[in-house]
């Protein structure tokens, strides 16, 4: 017992010491014992010692199914249960299988660590020692099998999942493309991960590449690579437009695009026509435009389409045949039907080989006064004459070859049309601003169109060259009240009818102005009364001109003419002689009374001495703080002093030499750091016989609150679409730099308010218009929204808001054109377009009464026509009809079955 007692108790700290550092002494041994095993003790018996042990070999395996460990396996022999594994000089925690068997566990950190550094085994005293190392090799991934085995191209998700199958996975183990490009993996296994392949890797077929690396070490270990089929699939051909081509038959030649619809298309797909491969590209998901080169049709007869889709998968679709025909084309009439005793109107025709600018439109038959847009476009003049009788006139091109195209049928209506509304032009004023014309906007409108204020007629204008617009006189008044009114337009029988009604905003509030120019841009010192015109926005009669604090004396007029897109308006105020004594500058300011009302930003306008050499102006002369890079051109005026190649250019505090330079004018860069603080900046030019020039000044405008004018539609129904549809509706005002001077960057930050809630505007680069969403869930009650548009930047308030009324009556739609408007007998079933307003998701397009499946689809109805409507020549009547509450029924157009 007291033998066993010993040996137990030195061989348990042997063991422990074993685990330790300094293990090694270079030959296996422990300081002081036999490196053979075998020793003496001087004062007592002689323990039997352990064997040396011998390895045969070492593997590594990943068989962790977590994934977080590796297993080092040894075989040799006269192994013991204290022999560990040792890599390099530290030993691992090490499991005693047999006298011949040992492993051990380490992690991937440990084993990056070590980077293949020799494995021993090692036994310690009594007896024992190491086993001398051998090289440990760590095994490469190995990729067997993919799940799937391929994808289809032009994945429907932005990621696809695969299984990766095989062995010798860990967790931090990647899948990668061919080139070294990483997809996102997911460890699963030590024989399986999953990745997720990115949509822009299966857009087009072919086949990608992968592999799994291990970063262990240095020298990251990877698999052979597999490959995944991104497959083709087979592509099907719906329906081809055009579906009839001019024969290149003219010394004109020009190449036809094609659009052809259907399934299956992808960035690789190939289109042929009659077995010639032509230039083709995917435009969105399910369209294909082919560019038909002039010499694959020079002659009259068939020919057909065909997309092909390249292996992997991919296959041939079915042929689609188009008519070429000799002679022009004619597809399109805008308008297709006018009301008989209307003024004359300017006829835009589209179609195909209408060659050269001697081609000739005619009105049954007699050549009207035409003007050539390009092959495929002429417009022509119709006249008051042409249009005192209903009936059908026949329009058809005559080209300069003597070839003549098929007629087309445009309809001349004994019949008015009822209006269709869309938008005021302003839609909100402040109360007492005084007399103005305002614009309504919409579809349907004639000569003898009449605007309703509140069911009261008003003075109405008509100009036959913007037809979708009428101008209406609106009394001092009429706008004196704050409050709502309504505004309708009605035609007279026969026919006509009433449009639904727009709601116009008085508000009690007044805006706060902006001073956008003055005339003349400088004042010369010592002279007398000096009268300036002040353009605008938000002026009104109430409104107070101020000199540097002073009121001046001002008349307000409102100049802006009608049909115009932003209400202006002028300010004439008179600057008195005893304020312009001396050289220097004035700040000119307008003001509007409370409610609301404010300041606008100051305008500091230069007082120069006559003897004083001064630029004429700038452009643009008011750009927004915080405004990106622009280039500013300053004009020197027809007096002169003119500019030279040494002029150079002073902004604010900053000289600058120009970057491009004539006598009239400089151009010179303004950096963002120009435009950081708002106020009005100074700028000069220098010239060697004139010296530095009079100041002008540039306005650099702080954040502000819009102004704004109206929204389009102004007028919608309930359920006019599907309650999670989206579409945009359009603010119009003064919402940026760019809105009143031109060449400035447009400025963001705005947000609508609906119901009291802010939704994300985009603002169009001219920045006096914003969009924001609108779905048609918010259009589930009828009732009028306030809708305003605020710049948060700027602080509090917004502003005025313009009315949308949502009502549950439905207007009478109205037709404006159909593309195409013929085909040739015998064709295959087809979506006619049908092009107007006042469409709802109700409305159905009818062929010779018959209801038709029909779609809306950006900002038009598409309707299926099968191919039974084309199987005998002749006319078919187009209506769209919408059920009520309200709606009806459009007037007619005309369809040509072509013989």
């Amino acid at each position: 017992m007291r033998v066993w007692n010993h040996l137990g108790a030195w061989a348990l700290a042997v063991v422990l010491c074993a685990c330790g550092p300094g293990l090694s002494n270079g030959n296996g041994g422990t300081p002081g014992l036999d490196g053979g095993g075998s020793g003496t003790d001087a004062g007592g018996d002689v323990p039997q010692g352990n064997p040396r042990p011998l390895m045969d070999s070492a593997e590594l395996s990943y068989d962790d199914p977590e994934g977080h460990t590796v297993t080092i396996s040894v075989t040799g022999r006269d192994f013991v249960p204290t022999t560990v594994i040792r890599l390099g000089s530290s030993a691992l925690p090490t499991t005693y299988v047999s006298e011949t068997r040992l492993t051990a566990s380490l992690t991937h950190t440990q084993l990056a660590e070590w980077s293949n550094r020799g494995v021993d085994v090692f036994t310690p005293s009594p007896g024992g020692g190491d086993s001398g190392s051998v090289g440990l090799s760590i095994p490469a991934p190995v990729l067997s099998e993919l799940v799937p085995g391929s994808i289809p191209s032009g994945c429907q998700d932005e990621l696809t999942p695969v299984r990766i199958l095989g062995k010798n996975f860990y967790r931090a183990s990647t899948v990668i493309y061919l080139g070294g490009i990483p997809l996102p993996t997911t460890f699963v296994s030590n024989q399986e991960l999953l990745v997720q392949v990115e949509r822009s890797r299966c857009q087009q077929g072919g086949f990608q590449s992968l592999s799994v690396k291990n970063d262990l070490g240095p020298w990251p270990q990877l698999s052979g690579f597999v490959q995944l089929p991104v497959r083709y699939p087979e592509p099907r051909l719906d329906d081809v437009w055009p579906r009839v081509v001019s024969a290149n038959d003219t010394t004109f030649t020009h190449p036809v695009s094609f659009t052809l619809q259907g399934s299956g298309f992808r960035d690789g797909s190939q289109v042929y026509w009659n077995g010639n491969r032509v230039e083709s590209s995917r435009t969105n998901e399910g369209v294909l435009t082919a560019l038909l080169p002039p010499e694959l049709f020079t002659t009259a007869g068939r020919g057909a389409f065909t997309v092909h889709n390249p292996e992997p998968g991919g296959g041939t679709s079915g042929s689609f045949e188009i008519l070429v025909q000799s002679g022009p084309v004619l597809r399109e009439l805008s308008p297709g039907r006018a009301v008989q005793g209307s003024a004359g109107l300017v006829l835009e025709v589209f179609g195909d080989g209408f060659g050269t600018s001697s081609s000739t439109l005619l009105w049954n038959g007699s050549a009207r006064t035409t003007w050539f847009h390009g092959n495929g476009q002429l417009v022509a003049d119709i006249t008051a004459e042409d249009l005192s009788t209903a009936g059908t006139a026949r329009i058809s091109v005559l080209r300069e070859d003597g070839k003549e195209s098929q007629s087309l049928g445009f309809v001349v209506s004994a019949s008015a049309p009822t209006p269709v509304v869309s938008s005021l032009s302003p839609g909100v004023v402040s109360a007492g601003s005084g007399a103005r014309v305002i614009t309504v906007y919409g579809s349907g409108f004639q000569p003898r169109s009449q605007v309703r204020w509140n069911g009261e007629e008003r003075a109405t204008s008509f100009q036959a060259e913007t037809p979708d617009r009428l101008g209406v006189s609106l009394t001092a008044a009429d706008l004196q009240t704050p409050g709502e009114a309504r505004v309708t337009v009605s035609n007279p029988a026969p026919g006509g009818g009433t449009s639904l009604p727009l709601m116009f905003q008085i508000d009690s509030r007044h805006e706060v102005p902006l001073l956008t120019w003055a005339e003349p841009g400088w004042l010369p010192a010592g002279s007398g009364d000096v009268e300036l015109t002040l353009g605008g926005y938000g002026f009104e009669p109430a409104s107070i001109v101020r000199w540097n604090g002073v009121a001046l004396k001002s008349t307000f007029q409102r100049e802006t003419p009608p049909f115009s897109s932003l209400e202006q308006t002028v300010l004439r105020a008179t600057v008195p002689a005893g304020l312009l004594a001396t050289s220097g500058a004035g700040e000119l300011t307008v003001s509007n009374p409370e409610p609301g009302g404010g300041t606008s930003e100051p305008y500091r306008l230069p007082v120069v001495a006559s003897n004083a050499w001064r630029a004429s102006r700038l452009h643009p002369s008011v750009l927004d703080a915080g405004a990106q890079p622009v280039s500013l051109y300053i004009e020197s005026g027809s007096e002169g002093p003119f500019f030279s190649k040494e002029s150079v250019v002073r902004v604010g505090f900053r000289e600058k030499v120009p970057l491009t330079q004539s006598a009239t004018g400089l151009t010179v860069q303004l950096d963002a750091e120009d435009l950081v603080t708002a106020g009005n900046l100074e700028v000069r030019v220098f010239t060697p016989y004139g010296g530095w020039s009079a100041p002008l000044f540039l306005r650099v405008m702080p954040p502000r609150q819009p102004l704004l004018q109206s929204i389009s539609p102004g007028v919608l129904s309930v359920g006019e679409w599907a309650p999670l549809e989206s579409r945009s509706l359009v603010l119009w005002g003064v919402l940026g730099a760019r809105s009143y001077m031109s060449g400035s960057s447009p400025v963001s930050g705005l947000v609508a308010r609906w119901k009291g809630a802010e939704r994300s505007v985009s603002l169009f680069n001219d920045s006096i218009r914003a969009m924001f969403p609108v779905t048609g869930a918010d259009l589930e009650t009828a009732g009028t929204v306030p809708v305003g548009l605020a710049r948060p930047a700027a602080g509090g308030g917004g502003s005025l808001p313009a009315l949308l009324h949502v009502t549950l009556e439905r207007p009478v739609p109205f037709t404006l054109s159909l593309s195409p408007a013929g085909l040739p007998v015998g064709s295959a079933s087809f979506p006619l377009r049908v092009r107007g307003s006042g469409f709802h998701a109700a409305s159905v397009v009818r062929w010779n009464g018959e209801p038709l499946p029909t779609r809306w689809e950006e900002g038009m109805l598409v309707a299926t026509v099968p191919a039974s409507a084309l199987a005998t020549a002749g006319e078919a009547t187009v209506v769209v009809h919408t059920p009520g509450p309200g709606g009806g029924t459009s007037l007619p157009l005309l369809f040509r079955v072509l013989p």
